[in-house]
């Protein structure tokens, strides 16, 4: 069998299709992906973008490198790669969304050029070139294309967090093309170590990445060596590197900054759990097939009834055990199918993780299924010679798809959309109501939020943040004692609540409770030590108490985390002036206005003090 495997395939007669074709096909790839995303530039941060780039002081410097921690049990923690992206974007623009859309819409094109790249190179190997290697471009640009412009890709790419998949996503296929380039010139170092680099980064990504190391050996005995024994024995120290980037997820796991069941990577099985992703994984290619009802959050209920989940386990088993057959007999169309489910086994086998379902997760898997069904096309209609219908079906689809994922970005434009959309396809989701409602109080629609937020505890009345929300709204209506009595309840719920004691300790404040007030704000920051505005808010507190000193301390622990934080400087000008240091006093007030030129209160009291001096 090894034979038929040589160790390096030559370097001419790889592919016949003419150069301008293979140069030509990528630009038309970025061009009709940049017109599918071209609308999504203006979309706001909604959900997990609000703790994660909006709330999260470690990305508002490069250095020191801050980004390197995160808040706790945001998307980002535990990411570093994912967070030092965010740092970039906030050195760029800001929290003005545009740079954080562009990095996500050219790490998207870059993952389908390198798709591209894999797909063309794998088609002209030794064991496929003699059926598709006369095509292979144009196969591959279809392939890639269509999982370019597919729809259910919006999630990781315009929803701006998510892209911890989408850059894992990346990182992924650069390690299995840097990977490919080895075994086609086996006797170079660069191509083996860019595998490993890439490999390593992301590890730092996202989670997911754990699988690479093993797809990438599957490839080259399926592709290349012919057997796992040849691939090793050829290229070991490109797998030992693989394998070794498992140390740096291992740390990062170790570290414990990912929240619970977010990443497949929990301690326990539940058969419960893989058994309903029976349903989900139909789901996810009922949405390949036809992409419409596609939902920002599900919040998927978990079936308990076998009787309706024994069908769609009977049909992902005969999928699964037909891969396995196909893997132990070394059939090329093994492959795909051995990614699709290789991808997924993180978040979609016995390993519980926090929701059911979220399309993001399609983002690495559509790869395969694109390819597959292009081939399964191709190969069927050859045998047809219908080599114009081949051309017209394929523009039909990827102007079809390209066109859905436009009007899938209108959804994004802002939060209240997006939210009506999830209730739309969704409309018992507690999770939605709750997000729609903190979408209205922030735009002023308060009494409207106040029934979002009850509609949430309907659905689910042990639900911590809505009662918080709740809370919130209640007391902007001028019902405090009820306001107390909500967060109070979020925390009886949640004892563990951090943005609870926070909003707790700011209704003491106000209420005129300082000791209370602080109380709380210390419990918010024994919970999540990033949570600056409690640090200020207590400050505030221990200046209204006569404790300058340690307010003092507080608003420099402040601006050690976040030197840009305007309120910060204020605050800790208003202590200085109180203690009659003026000098620093007026220090702290242009800083304030070299941070934001219109903050009011900073430049009337710097007005004040200039004036005594006269």
């Amino acid at each position: 069998m090894q034979s038929s495997f040589p160790k390096t395939l030559p370097i001419k007669s790889r592919c016949t299709e003419p150069f301008r074709v293979r140069i030509g096909l990528p630009i038309v790839l970025i061009i009709l992906g940049v017109a599918a995303y071209s609308n999504s530039f203006r979309g706001a941060f909604i959900l997990d973008d609000e703790e994660s780039i909006l709330g999260n002081p470690y990305i508002v410097r490069l250095w020191p490198m801050n980004w390197m921690s995160a808040m706790p049990k945001s998307t980002v923690a535990g990411r570093p790669v994912a967070s030092l992206s965010l740092a970039l974007n906030y050195a760029v623009s800001g929290y003005s969304v545009w740079s954080y859309h562009l990095f996500n819409i050219v790490i998207h094109i870059l993952a389908g050029l390198t798709l591209f790249g894999i797909v063309r190179r794998t088609l002209t190997c030794e064991r496929l070139r003699e059926r598709f290697g006369r095509h292979s471009a144009v196969l591959a640009w279809v392939a890639a294309t269509i999982w370019v412009v597919h729809p259910i890709q919006t999630q990781s790419v315009t929803y701006i967090i998510q892209r911890t998949e989408s850059l894992m996503g990346l990182f992924y296929l650069l390690t299995l093309y840097s990977a490919i380039r080895a075994m086609q010139c086996g006797k170079y170092l660069l191509w083996p170590a860019v595998s490993i680099v890439c490999c390593g980064l992301g590890m730092g990504t996202k989670e997911v990445m754990v699988t690479a190391p093993v797809l990438v050996l599957l490839y080259d005995r399926t592709f290349f060596a012919g057997s796992f024994n040849a691939a090793l024995r050829r290229r070991l120290g490109l797998y030992a590197g693989l394998a070794g980037t498992w140390v740096i997820l291992a740390a990062l796991l170790w570290s414990g900054p990912r929240q619970e069941q977010s990443s497949g990577f929990t301690i326990g099985a539940s058969l419960s759990y893989a058994a309903n992703q029976g349903v989900v994984i139909l789901h996810y290619l009922r949405l390949v097939f036809w992409p419409k009802g596609l939902c920002l959050d599900y919040r998927w209920p978990t079936v308990k009834d076998w009787g309706k989940l024994a069908l769609p386990v009977l049909a992902v088993f005969c999928m699964l055990a037909v891969t396995v057959w196909g893997i132990i007999r070394n059939k090329s169309w093994s492959y795909p199918a051995a990614w699709f489910f290789g991808v997924l086994a993180v978040t979609s086998s016995f390993v519980p993780v926090a929701d059911l379902v979220f399309e993001h997760r399609m983002y690495l898997p559509l790869a395969s299924l694109a390819v597959f069904v292009v081939l399964a096309g191709f190969v069927l209609l050859e045998r047809w010679s219908a080599r114009k219908l081949e051309v017209i079906l394929a523009a039909a689809v990827i102007v079809a798809l390209g066109l859905t994922t436009f009007e899938r970005n209108g959804d994004y434009r802002n939060a209240e959309s997006i939210w009506r959309t999830v209730l739309d396809v969704t409309p018992g989701n507690p999770r939605a109501h709750n997000c729609l409602g903190s979408v209205l109080r922030a735009q002023g629609r308060v009494d409207e939020a106040i029934s979002c937020f009850r509609q949430a505890l309907r659905l689910k009345p042990d639900y911590a943040s809505a009662y918080n929300n709740l809370g919130i709204a209640l007391q902007a209506v001028g019902d405090s004692n009820e306001a107390v009595i909500c967060i109070q309840r979020s925390l009886q719920i949640d004892p563990d609540y951090a943005d609870g004691y926070y909003n707790l300790g700011k209704m003491f404040q106000l209420l005129g409770k300082l000791d209370d007030a602080a109380e709380n704000y210390r419990r918010a920051i024994q919970l999540n030590l990033g949570l600056i505005k409690a640090y200020n808010n207590l400050g505030i507190v221990l200046s209204e108490q006569g404790k300058a000193d340690e307010a003092v301390k507080l608003f420099h622990q402040v601006l050690s985390i976040d030197p840009d934080y305007a309120e910060a400087h204020f605050n800790l000008g208003s202590v200085f002036q109180l203690q009659g240091n003026i000098s620093e006093a007026e220090n702290c007030y242009r800083r304030v206005l070299q941070i934001n030129p219109k903050f009011a209160p900073a430049a009337e009291s710097l007005r004040i003090l200039s004036g005594n001096k006269k």
